[in-house]
């Protein structure tokens, strides 16, 4: 069973994609920390006297700082490749809907909690988001999941050849790129043996 990493080593172009969506919050919350530095030295040395050491007050708004930025880095970079099986899916019932409801934009957004079981035998708990609210949710228990580290899907291996990772576009079967974004779809070896 081939890990996402593998996989996308034959995907060139959504390697790069999803590398991309991963490392550009990072930068920008880097610049962001920096001009934040800058602009607070500007205004601390003119108060200090000159001759004494700029090193101590910057030291203490960088512990300041700090612990702000690491706490503010966005999810998507405390995000992680893996793939799995669904233990426990809470399904969306009509009568008492057990649904986990997060703010977001001024609406609220209904998602499931997942129990997964990684390859490594770690359990991961998610709330993930419901892509029809008024269906039940599309994983159900002893499903393989697959997730790439910068894509906002977590896939069923069986959607994989139709999905795409990128923009979530349902291609017809057989297609090998998306026809939405026009990068190329993600196939395992277990659907390359059975197209052939």
């Amino acid at each position: 069973m081939k890990t996402p990493s593998h996989i996308l080593r034959s995907h060139p172009d959504v390697q790069q994609k999803l590398r991309r969506r991963y490392i550009l919050p990072f930068l920008i919350y880097a610049i962001w920390l920096v001009l934040l530095i800058a602009v607070s030295i500007f205004v601390i040395y003119p108060i200090i006297d000159a001759d004494s050491m700029i090193v101590a007050p910057t030291v203490l708004l960088a512990a300041i700082i700090l612990p702000i930025f690491l706490l503010k880095l966005p999810k998507r970079m405390r995000d992680r490749s893996y793939r799995g099986v669904v233990r426990s899916c809470r399904p969306y019932n009509f009568r008492e809907p057990i649904i986990i409801r997060t703010r977001q934009d001024d609406s609220y957004i209904p998602s499931a909690e997942l129990v997964i079981q990684r390859e490594d035998g770690k359990l991961l708990t998610l709330d993930l988001p419901l892509p029809d609210p008024y269906a039940p949710p599309p994983w159900k228990e002893g499903d393989e999941l697959i997730h790439f580290r910068g894509s906002r899907l977590h896939l069923t291996v069986e959607e994989l050849p139709t999905t795409c990772v990128l923009c979530g576009g349902i291609s017809p079967e057989g297609a090998e790129r998306c026809v939405f974004c026009h990068h190329s779809l993600i196939q395992t070896d277990a659907h390359k043996e059975t197209s052939r």
